[in-house]
């Protein structure tokens, strides 16, 4: 599984465990699970797709990111991230396996 998100002050790092939850701060709030880091890549996005290590990845592969967080594709998950933070900007793509 993985997700995309702002780089944070302390950062993830492989190994590390992660308390998944959805609707956090809010009355819906519920834990999914836990999980281990098992990757964490800095990213891009930008208004023609997602940045890699410096290379543009093909459109499909940045649907399935997309995909993954949730979301339909690439324009959806561009979208989101705009109406979230106001700007599409350096990001962090953390992927993880479950645990329990």
């Amino acid at each position: 599984m993985g997700t995309i998100r702002r780089p944070r002050k302390i950062p993830i790092n492989i190994g590390d465990r992660l308390y998944l939850y959805t609707g956090l701060r809010t009355k819906q709030c519920k834990k999914l699970g836990e999980g281990i880091c098992i990757e964490t890549r800095p990213i891009q996005l930008t208004d023609i797709g997602i940045i890699i290590d410096g290379d543009l990845i093909p459109r499909a592969q940045a649907d399935l990111i997309a995909q993954l967080d949730g979301l339909d594709n690439y324009i959806d998950l561009k979208w989101w991230f705009k109406i979230k933070t106001g700007e599409i900007r350096d990001m962090v793509l953390i992927r993880w396996r479950y645990v329990c």
